[in-house]
């Protein structure tokens, strides 16, 4: 089910035009922007946008201009972990063509992890916080060496079904999902 459900939502999102997908980005970082007015998070673990995902560049600037540290996940054989970038410079193609910090950025410390909002893409979710990715485990594997962080997803409001998605046990959900219209906390 999980495999049907990722063929049907990436068919949906390969559809897009460029226009609606910033158009629909635009919003959601607005969207997310109000709701980090009202945390004290001061490091975004972001990812580069890939595939007609939600566009995180304008998040990626804005959070520069607000003093936030940014930092990126690199992929290292099944693992990832996140690395500082100060500029867009700074990334370079890396796995499957995905941008990632260049091998002069810093790794992103404990201490920084827990002050920090990740943002996690993803393909479909559920409004209890589950969701399916591109099903390569990254983020499943990187959040179960770190729990206490504070996950929130950015997704069109597509992709958000009311109906429970199928879920294994080593499957980690998002504490918050943003949309062009909504934030739904699952916590």
């Amino acid at each position: 089910m999980k495999k049907a459900l990722r063929r049907e939502f990436l068919n949906m999102r390969r559809n897009m035009t460029s226009e609606e997908i910033r158009e629909k980005s635009t919003r959601i970082s607005r969207t997310l922007f109000g709701y980090l007015s009202g945390t004290s998070f001061d490091t975004i673990l972001l990812y580069a946008s890939y595939g007609g995902e939600v566009d995180t560049s304008f998040i990626f600037e804005e959070a520069v201009k607000q003093g936030k540290l940014v930092a990126y996940p690199k992929v290292t054989g099944k693992d990832m972990a996140f690395f500082m970038v100060k500029d867009k410079d700074d990334l370079l193609a890396g796995y499957k063509g995905i941008l990632e910090p260049s091998d002069h950025c810093s790794m992103v410390g404990e201490d920084q992890l827990s002050r920090a909002l990740l943002l996690m893409p993803g393909i479909v979710f559920d409004r209890n916080g589950n969701r399916i990715g591109q099903g390569g485990g990254f983020y499943d594997r990187f959040l179960a060496r770190y729990p206490h962080i504070k996950r929130a997803a950015l997704a069109y409001d597509y992709q958000v079904l009311d109906q429970m998605l199928p879920t294994e046990e080593h499957d980690c959900n998002t504490s918050v999902i943003i949309t062009e219209s909504e934030v739904i906390e699952t916590e």
